[in-house]
């Protein structure tokens, strides 16, 4: 009896943990959270998940851009292998620019696979308190 006592009430403080975390507000600062969200788009575009690459784009973008656009923005000779977000400036407050370090392989028939990087500056926007990729036209 006091083990599923002392059983319940862990998962209780643990529930309670977790709902607080929840409701905590975010401590990072603009750079970090934009740091984090750039990665984790160019980490969907090298696992091929066009659709979650997708999501973080402005909210504007994806009005006007269908996922099937997007997607046919990207030919199958390169393929990204790796990325690193290497600095990111916010010089205003609702604006970054995140300098990300792409690794990337260029594969064409008749000729050798050939590897590189090449650093990407992305703009980042602020809109009703989430961090947006927006793309350059």
């Amino acid at each position: 009896m006091l083990r599923k006592t002392i059983i319940g009430a862990a998962g209780v403080v643990l529930l309670f943990g977790a709902v607080g975390c929840a409701h905590m507000p975010d401590s990072r600062t603009a750079e970090e959270r934009v740091a984090d969200r750039a990665l984790e788009r160019r980490q969907a575009l090298i696992d091929g998940d066009f659709e979650q690459a997708y999501a973080y784009l402005s909210p504007g973008y994806r009005e006007n851009v269908s996922l099937r656009g997007y997607r046919g923005r990207f030919g199958g000779a390169v393929s990204w292998t790796d990325a690193e977000v290497r600095d990111v400036e916010c010089g205003a407050e609702d604006a970054c620019t995140a300098t990300v370090l792409l690794h990337y392989r260029v594969s064409m028939p008749r000729m050798d696979a050939r590897e590189g990087q090449r650093p990407i500056e992305e703009q980042w926007v602020r809109s009703d308190g989430e961090w947006w990729f927006l793309p350059r036209r």
